[in-house]
């Protein structure tokens, strides 16, 4: 119990700082989504039960959310908003953990998820070549990003921003991009990313786990 009171603690003062300097923005939602998944790789303890590795990320995923709950009820963002960035993160956190499940060191999974949270800017050079398009059109389609910029469109696209728009990527200016219609497709990709973790886990490192044992 006290391990996942320590990770909700960490999780709600890394969002709750991280509201206190953005508000009720985008900015808010990826700093909770980003903080969500390194907890779950980092924290996520193999010697435990399936059961409490479980009850451990939802203390992270429900902490973040709880903060960011508090949108709804001081700027016009909506509960159905918050509903949309909820499911978003769950999918998230889901695959992280299945990661972590599959016997995947907390650092290897950690260093794998801030490198997908990071595509858009790191794939920046390989969206400006022949494939960029139907790169650009992968990312944006399933990246957690581009469907949380989807949920709070009324603040503006994320690639519009100042230090995005003259540092960080080339969509938008370079390379044409439309956001999701939808949060359906980066939740269903993350989730078929779940169950083939989970997949294997059930049938591949499972029984080598309890065999050695």
């Amino acid at each position: 119990m006290r391990a996942i009171a320590t990770a909700g603690i960490l999780a709600t003062l890394f969002t709750a700082i991280a509201y206190a300097l953005c508000g009720p923005t985008l900015g808010v939602l990826l700093c909770g989504l980003f903080a969500a998944g390194l907890l779950i790789a980092l924290l996520d303890d193999p010697s435990r039960p399936t059961a409490h590795r479980a009850f451990h990320a939802a203390a992270i995923l429900d902490s973040v959310a709880l903060v960011w709950i508090v949108s709804v009820l001081f700027s016009p963002v909506t509960f159905l908003q918050w509903l949309q960035a909820y499911v978003v993160l769950i999918s998230v956190g889901a695959s992280v953990l299945s990661m972590r499940l599959i016997g995947a060191d907390g650092r290897i999974a950690a260093f794998t998820w801030m490198a997908w949270f990071a595509a858009p800017v790191t794939l920046a050079h390989a969206m400006l070549g022949s494939h960029g398009v139907t790169i650009a059109s992968a990312i944006t389609r399933f990246h957690p990003l581009f469907a949380l910029n989807r949920i709070v469109i009324d603040q503006g696209a994320w690639t519009s921003g100042d230090i995005a728009y003259r540092l960080l990527t080339p969509l938008g200016q370079d390379v044409a991009y439309a956001l999701p219609g939808s949060v359906l497709p980066c939740v269903i990709g993350h989730l078929i990313v779940t169950g083939v973790c989970l997949f294997c886990w059930r049938f591949w490192a499972r029984p080598v786990a309890t065999a050695r044992c």
